[in-house]
């Protein structure tokens, strides 16, 4: 067992040795070394520079622009509430009905109480005029209460009182139907047949049909592919909708005009935000048609105004350590690149790479810089490089 271990001992010190001495080898020991692995057989590709277009993919809800909650402005048991969640409602259609028993009762006691002030005020105003007359005739000084000026006075405001309280009566009774305000969706219903509601309580949730609006959830990164910041876009992103009712998939095409922020305790979420106009239109029957319904999940598609310019390689040729394996004067190198994007199937690299220089067409496993390099498409290459060159020159 000792032997073995010795053994062992030996055999790491003699191949740390061996390791240590060839980075301790002199030029032409080094050069030697080289000239004496063996020519790697590899099939390259050039270097070739292009302008490209990101598009970045998002999926959301398309939402209403806005929704209002509707309440009732006076307390009351529910007469009539026939409209439910999910009724489309024309601009003016009465959703819900207070018993009006009770305000028509304040509204006739109001009438009544005006007319009797609008009588005490004429006798009021009659007595002051006739004051005034009498004084005329008279040496004695002019005192109000000898010209039954409070009186009059007081006869004033009440009937303006009464003008006001009647006026109120009428909107109270006015405020037992709750009207829609524009054509919408019921979004939501909080109230039945028979309850009693107290004034300033929301009973429906009703979403305007005049706009939609999905937000899309992008990451910073995705907001740098764009090249756009935060905020109102000076020229809106073209993008495309798409989603699926049963075996039929619709498209829509759309335009990014703003990002939004949303911002919590732990979070910051970015969202491209896209209108929609008129997602639901009214026919003549009353009958509603729509284009993208509320609620409907879309996948959306985004396209940058400006490009990047970018070589783009298959992904499987990026390594670990964020380089590529390159050649230059037949002499296989690995080359250090700054990666602006990857997918699934391909690298998209800003930095790094010269249009001189070879990229691998295939994945080498373990590459040795240095090594020699015998080029298996070199024709290709060259026929290739020499078109680059033709179209650059137009």
């Amino acid at each position: 067992m000792k032997g073995k271990s010795t053994w062992l001992m030996l055999s790491v010190s003699a191949l740390i040795f061996a390791v240590g001495g060839y980075f301790w080898l002199s030029p032409k020991q080094t050069e030697a070394v080289k000239k004496a692995m063996p020519v790697l057989n590899l099939a390259v590709q050039p270097v070739q520079k292009e302008f490209h277009y990101f598009e970045i993919e998002s999926q959301s809800l398309v939402q209403p622009t806005v929704i209002s909650h509707l309440a009732v402005e006076v307390a009351g048991s529910v007469q009539q509430v026939s409209l439910r969640e999910g009724d489309f409602v024309r601009a003016g259609e009465v959703l819900l009905e207070i018993n009006p028993l009770v305000y028509q009762a304040k509204l006739a006691a109001a009438k009544a109480n005006l007319a009797a002030k609008r009588l005490a005020f004429l006798e009021a105003k009659a007595t002051h005029e006739a004051a005034i007359e009498e004084h005329k005739h008279s040496h004695e000084k002019a005192t109000p209460l000898g010209l039954k000026l409070p009186h009059f006075e007081l006869a004033q405001a009440q009937l303006h009182a009464a003008e006001k309280t009647l006026t109120n009566a009428k909107y109270e009774l006015k405020a037992t139907k709750v009207i829609a305000p524009f054509d919408g969706l019921i979004m939501k219903r909080a109230v039945d047949q028979s309850e009693f509601v107290e004034a300033g309580e929301v009973l429906f949730e009703f979403a305007s049909l005049e706009n939609a609006q999905v937000r899309l959830p992008v990451t910073q990164k995705e907001l740098a592919l764009l090249k756009i910041g935060h905020g109102t876009l000076v020229e809106p992103l073209q993008a495309r909708l798409q989603w699926q009712n049963g075996s039929v998939v619709s498209t829509l095409p759309a335009s990014v005009k703003k990002t939004l922020s949303a911002v919590s305790e732990d979070t910051q979420q970015t969202y491209l935000v896209i209108d929609i106009p008129t997602p639901y239109l009214f026919q003549q029957n009353d009958s509603v048609v729509s284009g993208v319904p509320f609620g409907q999940f879309v996948n959306a598609t985004v396209r940058a105004n400006e490009p990047y310019e970018v070589v783009k390689l298959p992904a499987k040729l990026l390594k670990r350590n964020q380089s590529v394996v390159t050649v230059a004067k037949n002499r296989l190198q690995i080359t250090d690149v700054t990666v602006l994007h990857k997918d699934a199937e391909t690298v998209f690299i800003s930095d790094g790479l010269a249009s001189e220089q070879w990229v691998s067409s295939v994945r080498v496993a373990n590459p040795v810089p240095g090594t020699e390099v015998n080029l298996t498409n070199l024709a290709e290459v060259q026929s290739a490089n020499a078109k680059s060159s033709r179209r650059q020159a137009l």
